[in-house]
């Protein structure tokens, strides 16, 4: 029986793949799970390809993604998939009654845990405690500075080492993430210099993207837009600047370049509108939830054009 995981490439999504493997391998004795991080560009496809191959005896875990009804049941087609379980926290479009309705359809075969207000890690957490996994003070402690993040808990006071972790995440990569932090956290001497030195490129990066932001206003509601060519810290905008929806510069490659959005409130819908966006603009991927979303576009179409594109969509919102 093969375990199979994918999981968002985040902070978030590697906390849930921690925790699984160490139900699924260290207290239930399965083979370690087999990982495979996820972003929302071409998300459905590469699901079904990692669950279909190989024709294997497989539980599937999906765990940190915005993942439909209709597709969960796609996967419960697959003749391999002998149970999926699904762990997340993002707003859907049928509330719980889908989740419901298909657990009631596939009882042995479907199960999951959907909870808003909490990271998809604390979840995961939860669940598995139930299941009997050791745990420890050390690892309870990775557990809730994941979720302080993740759900953005700025009043709490060990928020600052949340956003810490978080920039130790995207220094190391999801790989050295996973390795570095599977038996819960300790907080050395090393981390807080890091974490001290990270805050300080952070504040230098602010500054300098002073120069490449702009505000559009549409019936009193603000959009940032940001062409900072660094394309970094993209998180963090939504603390330093006063908007209602943020459009950011993420990175390009020689073949693709990717901007991110953002919302505060519930206005916005920023997977609505990436994939809107996307329809008009040739070969261009898009997807998220409704918080955040990205859409990546061929090189080829200029930063103008897709602009453009991405306001005339929320103009008409």
């Amino acid at each position: 029986m093969l375990i199979k995981n994918i999981t968002h490439s985040d902070m978030d999504g590697v906390g849930c793949s921690i925790i699984m493997n160490k139900l699924f391998h260290e207290h239930l004795g399965f083979d370690e799970s087999q990982i495979v991080r996820a972003t929302y560009n071409d998300l459905f496809q590469n699901i079904m390809n990692f669950a279909s191959f190989p024709q294997e005896d497989t539980i599937l875990i999906i765990t940190d993604l915005n993942v439909e009804t209709q597709f969960l049941k796609k996967l419960l087609d697959l003749s391999n998939v002998k149970k999926l379980l699904y762990i997340d926290h993002h707003e859907r479009s049928d509330g719980r009654k889908g989740l419901e309705s298909l657990k009631y359809f596939e009882p042995s075969r479907f199960e999951y845990r959907w909870r808003k207000g909490v990271s998809a890690t604390k979840s995961a957490y939860d669940f598995s405690v139930k299941h009997g996994i050791q745990t420890s003070k050390e690892f309870e402690k990775l557990i809730n500075i994941i979720d302080i993040y993740d759900e953005w808990h700025k009043s709490d006071i060990r928020f600052n080492e949340a956003l810490g972790l978080n920039s130790i995440y995207w220094d190391i990569g999801f790989d050295e993430f996973y390795k570095k932090f599977y038996d819960g956290l300790v907080w050395t001497k090393e981390m807080k210099e890091f974490v001290a030195g990270k805050f300080k490129e952070q504040n230098d990066y602010f500054e300098e993207a002073e120069k490449y932001n702009q505000i559009v206003e549409f019936d009193k509601k603000k959009v940032l837009i940001s062409f900072n060519p660094k394309g970094k810290y993209t998180n963090l905008y939504t603390l330093r600047y006063d908007a209602d929806l943020f459009i950011l510069f993420d990175y390009e490659t020689k073949l693709m370049r990717k901007f991110s959005l953002r919302s505060t409130n519930d206005y916005y819908d920023c997977n609505a509108i990436s994939l809107k966006a996307a329809k008009n603009l040739k070969g261009a991927q898009a997807g998220g939830h409704k918080a955040t979303a990205g859409i990546s576009v061929p090189i080829e179409i200029g930063m103008d054009e897709l602009i453009t594109e991405l306001l005339n969509v929320i103009e008409k919102i």
